[in-house]
């Protein structure tokens, strides 16, 4: 039985670069649609999220995982708890990180305006519902769950991190690729000690909350 499951985890692991595949998808998409407006890349990059999830669910079932395996379970309700504090821990350590980064002139702000409740309800869809859930499966739950079962588990967190980050380099640049390299510690912590994707779930959710929603509306961009 043993053999049996490294078995199944010497297949699964192939299976790692499929994490990537939304952005390859909006990408594409993107490039071929050409969308008039600025939150139509953000619906795209939402679905293709939902569909590499659905993807990667069949993927595990396929191996005998199933997502439980991979984090979806062991909910308690003081998690929420460590979610919020650590969000705002984190908040405080990307201020100080984009102030820093500020001065040798990296940044990374994102410049738009509602003009509708219709384009707030797309923002909140795509950042604090599907990016929190989608993410945290494809970079905390199922990349630290497999990695984790070939090599040791730092090297598995240290993995993720830098994965998640260059995940974010691609569409957003350099400013993004450090910002999140740091932020991303805190929901690989909330994964490994609390033994569930939700506590990090709740924590990037409250984040995406903040900065995709609460900031442009009180600021108007």
């Amino acid at each position: 039985m043993k053999d049996e499951k490294i078995t199944k985890q010497d297949k699964s692991i192939f299976w790692i670069p499929i994490v990537f595949l939304p952005i390859v998808l909006t990408r594409i998409l993107y490039a071929a649609i050409k969308p008039p407006y600025w939150w139509e890349s953000n619906i795209i990059y939402a679905l293709a999220c939902w569909l590499t999830l659905v993807t990667l669910w069949f993927m595990l079932r396929k191996y005998g995982y199933r997502f439980k395996d991979i984090g979806w379970d062991n909910f308690k309700a003081r998690d929420i708890g460590w979610a919020v504090m650590f969000f705002a821990i984190a908040i405080y350590v990307w201020w100080g990180l984009s102030i820093g980064l500020s001065k040798i002139g990296i940044g990374w702000e994102m410049e738009y305006h509602f003009a509708s409740p219709f384009e707030v309800f797309i923002i909140f869809f795509f950042a604090v519902i599907t990016a929190p859930i989608c993410e945290e499966t494809f970079f905390r739950g199922y990349l630290i769950t497999i990695l984790n079962g070939k090599t040791r588990l730092w090297l598995a967190c240290v993995f993720s991190i830098v994965l998640f980050a260059l995940y974010h380099f691609f569409p957003f640049g350099i400013g993004a690729f450090i910002l999140i390299l740091f932020w991303s510690v805190f929901p690989t912590i909330l994964f490994v000690w609390r033994k569930s994707i939700y506590p990090g779930i709740i924590m990037h959710a409250l984040n995406n909350l903040f900065a995709w929603v609460m900031l442009p509306l009180l600021f108007g961009g």
